[in-house]
């Protein structure tokens, strides 16, 4: 399953793994080329982040790793986000089984617990905002504010959060309130957003691929019924990363959105190399 990606110094890093028997993968795609590490870690990798110059990687079983090495968690939660700014990350996630979530502080020497019992998974931290199932907060650095969200929440990105149970959700924060927007045709729930420079983009179950302009856009026909987890724009292209979540044997599906069309051969880094 591919779960999560973002820009870290020219790439677009993506990370995920097998969700059946554990191992995660990194893919590096500089505009060219791209290539897969197996089995990086022993566990899958839910998501990535970079400030440009750290990047940190989570995933199951508190694994955590900071420029590729391994600075793990205590926890046998399942850690679905992070964020990092300098010294300071924020890593998000909590107890599949229990639906109880956490929040964890790298304080520069050590991770300190800043939530352990929420009522509801945590899913994403994205600057000041903190989304889950049914549960929000926002971070100034220092403290945490609770904010009411009946909504399961699955990724945050800027000032707009994406998720739901039966249907698609879009929320916009107003400064003080997660506000609902309009998800006229989406109609499944979501699970990826991102802000670009000109327009919105969001993913989620069945193969939902759209973006805002007026309205959203989706394709004419659905190009995939897989499940998407993640979009992200890197280089005039919208990369939407997924797989198979629910049914036997996890696997990859990447379906792009840009200007010309191109076939991509995945390759093992170190032959790339």
């Amino acid at each position: 399953m591919l779960l999560g990606a973002w820009e870290h110094q020219g790439e677009l890093l993506i990370v995920g793994g097998n969700l059946t028997d554990g191992g995660g993968d990194i893919l590096h795609w500089d505009g060219s080329t791209l290539c897969r590490e197996d089995n990086v870690t022993e566990q899958p990798l839910w998501w990535v982040h970079s400030d440009g110059s750290t990047v940190v990687m989570v995933g199951e079983q508190g694994t955590v790793l900071v420029d590729g090495e391994r600075r793990d968690i205590n926890t046998e939660a399942t850690l679905f986000g992070a964020w990092v700014e300098g010294e300071e990350i924020l890593a998000v996630g909590g107890s599949v089984a229990e639906n109880t979530g956490a929040i964890w502080l790298w304080n520069g020497t050590a991770w300190e617990s800043l939530v352990s019992d929420a009522d509801g998974l945590v899913f994403k931290v994205h600057e000041q905002h903190i989304v889950g199932d049914g549960v929000a907060w926002t971070w100034n650095g220092d403290t945490l504010t609770e904010i009411s969200n009946e909504e399961r929440l699955v990724t945050v990105y800027e000032d707009v959060a994406v998720g739901g149970q039966q249907g698609p959700v879009v929320v916009d924060w107003d400064g003080g309130a997660w506000v609902a927007r309009e998800t006229t045709w989406l109609g499944q729930p979501l699970n990826g957003v991102h802000v670009g420079e000109t327009t919105t983009w969001v993913t989620g179950m069945f193969g939902v691929m759209a973006y805002y302009d007026a309205g959203w856009k989706i394709p004419d026909f659905p190009l995939t019924s897989e499940h998407f987890h993640s979009v992200r724009s890197f280089q005039d292209e919208a990369w939407f990363l997924g797989g198979n979540f629910l049914s036997g044997g996890t696997y990859g599906t990447i379906g792009r959105h840009g200007e010309k069309e191109r076939s991509i051969t995945l390759q093992d880094c170190e032959d790339s190399r």
